[in-house]
């Protein structure tokens, strides 16, 4: 485990890996942890970036994919196939479901305060003390973009009942 706020992620990253960096980093956060995620790089490692909630805007050293004979892309859900939505949903729900995958919540709120929870994530709180958040609330407070609770999502979406994600 890496401790932003206690030590630097490209010195967490040689210490777990005994000096050799990281094969695969994929940086949900953007912003600054982006330039620092890349830097944390084995040679031929690659970086994939699918988010930005840290800022949409970083430098980046090109010597660290020059020199590593690295490789950075992106990654965007919204533009896969509905059948690619349905996989990731169902497999990252079971992850968590199970408890294989814990996210760290640095705070909740109630849905009625949906307006101050999206203040508290732009306005860099969750990031602030150099660890990423995930504010997801109890099962009562997760509503998808469809408006609806996001596990009955889950379940409409694989199960065929939506349209958008039948097979």
């Amino acid at each position: 485990m890496i401790d932003l706020p206690e030590e630097k992620l490209t010195d967490g990253v040689r210490r777990i890996t005994k000096g050799y960096g990281a094969d695969i980093v994929i940086d949900a956060i953007g912003g600054e942890i982006l330039s620092e995620a890349l830097s944390t790089l084995a040679t031929g490692g690659s970086l994939t970036t699918l988010g930005y909630s840290a800022g949409r805007k970083t430098t980046i050293d090109v010597t660290d994919l020059i020199w590593k004979r690295a490789s950075m892309k992106s990654f965007s859900l919204f533009a896969q196939p509905a059948e690619a939505w349905c996989t990731a949903w169902s497999v990252i729900f079971s992850l968590l479901h199970s408890g294989a995958v814990k996210p760290i919540v640095a705070k909740t709120f109630p849905l009625a305060e949906a307006a101050d929870a999206l203040r508290y994530l732009v306005e860099g709180r969750p990031i602030r003390q150099g660890r990423p958040h995930n504010l997801t609330r109890g099962r009562e407070g997760r509503i998808s973009h469809r408006g609806m609770d996001a596990d009955e999502e889950i379940q409409d979406c694989c199960s065929g009942r939506l349209p958008k994600c039948g097979a």
